[in-house]
């Protein structure tokens, strides 16, 4: 049968598969395929929709975290009927090698030096790898991953004990997490360096803030919005604005940027069109699509010229490529989906030319891709790049980027640079719109899809406040060292009021988390408000 078989185990050599598996193609977007058990810990991919493929799984990497690992031949990605079955652990250890070897080939390339001693540390943990003399992806494989953690060894398949698999194992486990560590590295180092190259304008314009939708929200709150944001996200959610046809409500929306005038703090409109339940009036669902698509005009075209001399930021659509995947409550076709998205662009602009246009995107990753095969589902990049062809006009890409939650897996911060980077390459501005993490493990069953926070993930150690802390540090440096990234939202500052699991700034009683006070500080050094490691840009 044409398939490919892959094992998976602990480093004891235990059988397990892992709770998320799924291939991706070689812009690293997943798509569907086939699996199927074959034996204890092997599974088959079998109708791949794409060949060639790489095999990515929430994998935990010892001393790193559980995390998403992407195994894919050293970049040369895996085919159908070659060879014996594959080793996850050992294919993953060899890919990530290959990985930050490139990186920091790409980065010396550009003249950016690496930390002092990471290339040294990289390639010893090369060597030591190809000192374990694992055999290449087409031939016999030898040792192995994890899955809740770990791999199994070539002579385990069957259930077999060996020490010396047992020592390869966790070899390439050692091997693994340092090489995640080392990728980390790279990219904060790049980050870090980018941002004291910035001129002190450049930092001054990017935008940092929060979701803002409570006027009457506690003193505490308020104080801390205003001391840490200059930039607030406002609601504009259909089904909260206009719940009766042709009775709009603009009462909250005036207070909450009377609140925004007084404090100086620039603002954005959420969303002028979204079309599920939460944004979507009852009213509007039955509507013929003829009448969907005057109606959409109107409220798009009501909205933006009410308040064009207060909000000139819009996300005019959102999340319209994740409606193509499950289905939406207004049941768009894949064209109508793209041709409403036209009309609320160009109702935008012909109500205020001024008004800067953002189309903003959820589940940036694509994992979602891999779960359906009939609908073909749209990548987000696949998404804008169609808008692109169609000639559909705005100005800003806007991007979620929520982990650590339900179906929201957890990647490093080398994949999160990356991410970044690939949106970038789409030649628009990018605004990072919605990003949280947890800052505990728990369930929380009030929040969304039942508040799971394990089945996704952790960073370097399960989550806690100061984990979390370090992860915004860290995401906060990487994104805002990019040049055409102009906007950085999390949402929401409060656990009062978000609906991701602990991922607030604040607790519920709107104290501040380690995050809040390490983000404060960030910021200010960005911004030259204090010192903070970025004393050497230019005033230029």
């Amino acid at each position: 049968m044409n398939q490919r078989i892959v094992r998976f185990a602990t480093v004891t050599g235990r059988p397990i598969i892992p709770t998320t598996l799924y291939t991706v193609n070689h812009r690293n977007h997943p798509f569907f395929s086939e699996w199927r058990q074959v034996a204890p810990g092997e599974l088959a991919i079998r109708y791949p929709k794409e060949v060639p493929f790489g095999i990515a799984a929430l994998w935990e990497v010892p001393g790193f975290g559980r995390v998403i690992v992407t195994a894919d031949d050293e970049g040369r990605h895996y085919r159908l009927g070659e060879g014996a079955p594959l080793d996850f652990r050992a294919e993953a250890a060899k890919s990530k090698a290959a990985r930050v070897r490139r990186r920091l080939s790409e980065l010396a390339q550009g003249g950016d030096a690496s930390p002092e001693g990471l290339v040294e540390r990289v390639e010893a943990a090369s060597r030591r790898l190809r000192a374990l003399n694992l055999a290449p992806a087409g031939s016999v494989a030898t040792a192995g991953l994890l899955g809740e953690g770990t791999t199994m060894r070539p002579e385990a398949s069957s259930g077999g004990e060996s020490p010396r698999s047992e020592g390869i194992a966790r070899a390439l486990d050692e091997i693994l997490s340092s090489l995640f560590w080392a990728g980390e590295e790279i990219e904060l180092a790049k980050a870090r360096a980018d941002i004291a190259r910035m001129s002190r304008q450049e930092r001054r314009i990017k935008l940092f803030g929060s979701s803002f939708f409570d006027p009457s929200a506690p003193q505490a709150y308020l104080h801390r919005f205003a001391e840490l944001f200059n930039f607030a996200t406002i609601p504009f959610y259909r089904r909260q604005v206009e719940p009766v046809e042709g009775e709009p409500d603009w009462a909250t929306r005036d207070r909450l940027l009377d609140w925004l005038d007084e404090q100086g703090i620039a603002r954005k409109g959420h969303p002028l069109s979204w079309w599920i339940e939460h944004g979507l009036p009852d009213w509007m669902k039955r509507l013929s699509y003829k009448t969907l698509k005057e109606v959409v005009y109107r409220q798009v075209f009501e909205t933006v010229s009410r308040y064009k001399e207060r909000v000139k930021t819009w996300d005019v659509i959102n999340e319209a490529h994740d409606p193509i995947v499950k289905g939406n409550d207004l049941n768009l076709s894949r064209d109508q989906v793209f041709e409403i998205t036209e009309l609320a662009c160009r109702a935008t602009r012909e109500a205020d030319p001024e008004a800067v246009r953002i189309l903003n995107i959820n589940r940036p990753w694509g994992v979602y891709r891999s779960e359906w095969e009939m609908m073909d589902p749209m990548h987000a990049i696949e998404y804008l790049e169609e808008l692109a062809d169609r000639g559909i006009e705005y100005e800003i890409i806007g991007v979620q980027n929520y982990h650590g939650g339900p179906e929201h897996y957890v990647h490093d911060m080398a994949d999160q640079s990356a991410l970044i980077d690939r949106y970038l390459a789409l030649g628009k501005p990018v605004h990072i719109t919605e990003v949280q993490t947890p800052s505990s493990m728990e369930t929380d069953p009030s929040k969304w899809l039942g508040g799971r926070v394990a089945p996704s993930g952790w960073w370097h150690r399960p989550w806690d406040p100061e984990v979390q802390a370090d992860w915004a540090e860290q995401f906060y440096t990487i994104a805002a060292s990019k040049a055409g990234l102009g906007a950085i939202t999390w949402w929401d500052l409060s656990d009062r009021r978000t609906f991701w699991p602990h991922g607030g700034l604040l607790d519920e009683h709107d104290q501040p988390k380690p995050a809040y006070y390490r983000i404060r500080q960030f910021v200010r050094a960005f911004r030259g408000e204090e010192p903070g490691g970025f004393a050497d840009s230019s005033e230029g």
